[in-house]
């Protein structure tokens, strides 16, 4: 069974185990725009994609869809549901790390397996370094959207201008 898969079904079922699917409604708008932006990806970098997704039983835009409808509403509502929960700063960063973490191990899953490849000078390196990028957006955009639009802005404008 393909890691996209195996990764989807474990954050469907902690979603579900811990209930923090009752909180939809409260992390709606960072769900959306965590959707947005890797659907803003794919617009943009259309043409000289920076990594594709690979499946042996799904399609491109079908792995992308999983990510986008299944995976990310999951990572927000779990990253946030419990981000909130925690009681001071240190804790706060270790959770954050523990999320960076999970997806950094995803990565590396993808690559070991060749689900995942890299284009047009990505890397396995910036890969990391986007996960750090997207657990604080997110984060940022959950207490400050406005801030978070326009970081995420410039972030863009600066990945157009290295990788386009």
């Amino acid at each position: 069974m393909p890691i996209h898969t195996i990764f989807t079904f474990i954050l469907i079922i902690a979603v579900w185990k811990t209930e923090v699917w009752k909180n939809w409604s409260r992390y709606y708008s960072t769900i959306l725009f965590f959707a947005l932006g890797d659907l803003m990806y794919q617009f943009l970098f259309d043409e000289k994609p920076l990594w594709i997704h690979n499946s042996t039983w799904l399609s491109e835009k079908q792995v992308n869809l999983v990510w986008i409808c299944l995976i990310y509403p999951c990572t927000t509502l779990l990253l946030l549901s419990f981000y909130e929960k925690q009681k001071n700063a240190v804790k706060k960063g270790c959770y954050v790390f523990f999320w960076f973490l999970i997806y950094v191990v995803l990565e590396v899953f993808l690559c070991r397996f060749r689900l995942i490849s890299y284009y047009n000078g990505w890397n396995f390196y910036w890969s990391v370094g986007f996960d750090v990028f997207m657990f604080n957006i997110l984060l940022l955009h959950n207490y400050k959207p406005l801030w978070a639009m326009l970081v995420a802005s410039i972030f863009a404008i600066i990945a157009m201008y290295i990788f386009l």
